[in-house]
This record gives C-alpha cells, structure tokens and sequence, in this order.
C-alpha cells in the first residue's frame, strides 16, 4: 500500500507514531547535557500529526509518550548491567512531558487548521519545539537535576528552526505528490464520466427520433379510428375494429409519454453544468483513444492507436464529437481481427474540421457502400450469429448532416478503410 494510502487513516496513522517515533530517537545526539538528547523522533511525531484528524490528536500524544518511555526502559533493562528501574524511569520521564506537551499544544493552537499553509505550519512547528523542550528541561531540571547551561536557549531555537523546516519541506512535497496524484484521479472520472454523457447523447437523439415517429403514427392510428367509426357504424366488425385502432393510438401515446420522460431526464443530466460541454480537440481525441483502447483489450485484440493533429486551441462541442469519434473507432476495432493499427488525423482547414478515421482491418466491399449507412443494415455479427443493430453509421451520417457536415469511406489496397468527416467549424466552436 501506498503511503499516502495509509496516511488516510488515523488508526494507521497513531500506530505508526507508536512504533517509528521510539526507533526514530534512537538516533541521537545531546547538544546541552547528558539527558538533553535531540534526535529525529520529533521530527516524524510532527509530521505524523500533520495528518491525523484533531480529535485525535492528545490521544496519539499521550500513546506516544507512552510509548517512549517504555521503549526506553525496556532498552536500559537489555543494556544496564545493574538495572535500576526507578532511576531509569526518572531519567526516561522528562521525554514524556516533551511528546504530550508537542501534542497539547498542537491540539490547543489547532495547527490542523493551517495545513496548506506551509510557512503558518513552519511557524506553528518552531513554537511548539520551543515549547516542548523547555518544558522537557523543567522537568529534567526538578527530577534529575540536570543543569542548563548559558546559550542553550539559542541552541535550542537553531535546532528547533532546522527540525521544523525539514519537516514542512518534507510535507510540502508530499502534498504535492498527493494533489498529483488527486487531480489524476479526478481527471480519470471526469474521462469516464464525459464517454458516458457522449454516449447518453447519442441515446438522446434516438430517443427524440423515436419520439417523433411515435407523434406521427399516433396521429395515424387516431384517423384511421374515426375514418372506420364514420364510414360504417352499423357494422359490428368494423366498429370493433375502430375501438382497436383507438386502443392503438391510446397504447403508443403513453409510449410516448414514456418516452418524453426519458428524454427529458437524459437531457437534463447531458446539460448539467457540472460537465464541459466544450473541450480542445486533443483532449476529447486521447479520450477516444484510452477507452477504445481498453474496448479493445476486452475483445482480446491488439490494435495499436496513432493521433495526427493539426488544430488551433479552440474549444469543441464534447458529447456530438465523442460519439460520432467512438463510433467510427468502435467499428474499427471490430473490423479487425486479431491485431492492427488505427490511425486518428484531425486538421483544420480554412472553417471545415476535418477529422479521418483509418484502420488495417477487412475492407468494404463496393456493393455495400451505400448500405452501410442504412438504419438496420450491418455486416457485423457476434459469436452468436447474431447481426449487431446496424445503426452507429445511420446515426452518425444523420447527425453529421445535421451539423451541416459530410461523411464518406474509401478503401485503399493493401492499407485498409478510411473514414472521413468535413465539418463546419462554426457549429461545433465555442464563441
């Protein structure tokens, strides 16, 4: 596990600060007298204490100082030839009252408040050094004896000031490597979030479509009704089958209903100002490329993908270009059969965008090329046998002419299929 992985949780965090902190005194020095020890204990209890929650705070205290006293004891009884326990124990105490009064203070002065602000936490870190030690050598001073001697004041605030600095240097860089590692994580949703809206989008325009074919044979159904009920009431066929024609138009107008409820909700959540409806073309194309990447993995195909760019910085409708792109990528990826390549061009060329998908997989023959783009014509089937629903390329020529654009295909000999949009650049642009 990651350490900022265990950082996250306070438990962790205090066992951490019960183990590391009496091995990490260890490792010391004794600048003033023979019980004054300075060492790097101080340094990981304060950095430690940077990350755990505030109520936590005089619990790890007064666990830590638990801790080094025992620690210590248990070293002098491995150590000491005549082991003497209430003299260790005098001698082991003032560190103690170092440890709690770091995390009294540190608690008090609710330094937590001021974490990202790493001179605040610096300032904050020298204070409670001086604290802490002062209060260290009192005690010393009253149990043991221990004598301070002149300028040990300013030797204390030199070690306090580099002790400090060290450990906001430290923290610094790994708030930065976890902000990194943050704004990854974030950029990774939103990626999926902006494929799923692209694909909800598409859904939409389906829907709406669905919505207006139903409007129309409501009204059908609703005139052959009346045009029956009109022209022979007496006849008690005709009239059941009247009621029939009602009962039609009555069962695809809640379909309708249905629909527009649909629709109204895929709407609502593709407008969400949460999500950029505009995005540089670059970013919307690497897009493309991870998640098609991934698609491609799935069907246990190895496709290797290449991006050509030649565009300005100017912003791009998302969702229309994401599912038109993953579409054309999509049916690629199926065309081939084991491994391939695939190749995204996008270039501007006075007010067109032109954007060219092209692949190694099987061609098209010339007899299919106007099929193709026929609603529920498809030469893709699964391991079934099961043709696929033959509506991305319908899709995407309907919508690409409604943007006022164009979509055509060639195949090319010995090097594979290429699809290519021209699109106005003056509908897809953000002003």
């Amino acid at each position: 596990m990651k350490l900022h992985k265990l950082l996250q949780s306070n438990t962790i965090i205090v066992l951490l600060m019960v183990i590391m902190v009496p091995i990490a005194g260890e490792f010391k020095f004794f600048p003033l007298n023979d019980q004054f020890r300075v060492s790097f204990g101080p340094t990981i209890f304060f950095f430690l204490l940077l990350f755990l929650d505030q109520k936590r705070i005089l619990i790890a205290g007064i666990m830590t100082s638990a801790a080094i006293v025992f620690f210590r004891l248990s070293l002098d009884c491995l150590q000491l030839d005549t082991y003497a326990f209430i003299d260790s124990f005098y001698a082991r105490l003032p560190a103690c009252f170092y440890y709690f009064t770091y995390a009294l203070f540190f608690y008090l002065l609710r330094v937590k408040k001021f974490q990202h602000q790493v001179l605040m936490i610096g300032l904050f870190g020298i204070c409670l050094e001086l604290i802490s030690q002062v209060a260290e050598l009192t005690v010393q001073y009253y149990i043991v004896g221990a004598k301070i001697v002149g300028g040990s004041i300013f030797q204390i605030s030199i070690i306090a000031i580099f002790r400090s600095f060290f450990v906001v240097s430290f923290y610094s860089m790994f708030v930065i490597y976890e902000a990194k590692i943050r704004e990854e994580e974030i950029k990774r949703k939103n990626d999926h979030l902006l494929l799923l809206l692209s694909n909800l989008y598409e859904e939409s325009i389906h829907v709406k479509k669905t919505l207006k074919n139903v409007e129309v044979i409501t009204k059908e159904s609703y005139e052959l009704y009346r045009s029956l009920k009109n022209r022979m009431l007496s006849d008690q066929e005709t009239k059941k089958l009247s009621y029939t024609a009602l009962k039609i138009a009555g069962d695809i107008h809640d379909i309708k209903k249905d629909n527009q409820r649909i629709y109204a909700g895929i709407s609502k959540l593709i407008t969400s100002e949460k999500f950029s409806e505009y995005m540089h073309l670059k970013d919307l194309l690497h897009i493309i490329i991870k998640s098609n990447d991934k698609y491609a993995d799935s069907l246990d195909k190895h496709i290797n993908f290449s991006l050509k760019l030649d565009v300005s910085d100017d912003l791009y409708e998302a969702y229309f270009l994401l599912s038109i792109l993953n579409n054309l990528v999509a049916n690629s990826i199926e065309a081939i059969e084991h491994t391939g390549e695939i190749t995204i061009y996008a270039y501007e060329e006075k007010e067109w965008l032109h954007l060219e998908v092209m692949d190694t997989g099987m061609g098209i023959e010339d007899k299919y090329n106007e099929m193709i783009y026929k609603p529920g014509f498809s030469l893709k089937f699964n391991g079934e046998g099961i043709s696929s629903t033959g509506i991305g390329l319908s899709y995407s020529k309907e919508m690409i002419a409604g943007y006022g654009g164009k979509i055509a295909h060639a195949v090319i000999p010995n090097e594979g299929t290429k699809f290519m949009i021209e699109l106005p650049k003056e509908c897809l642009i953000k002003e």
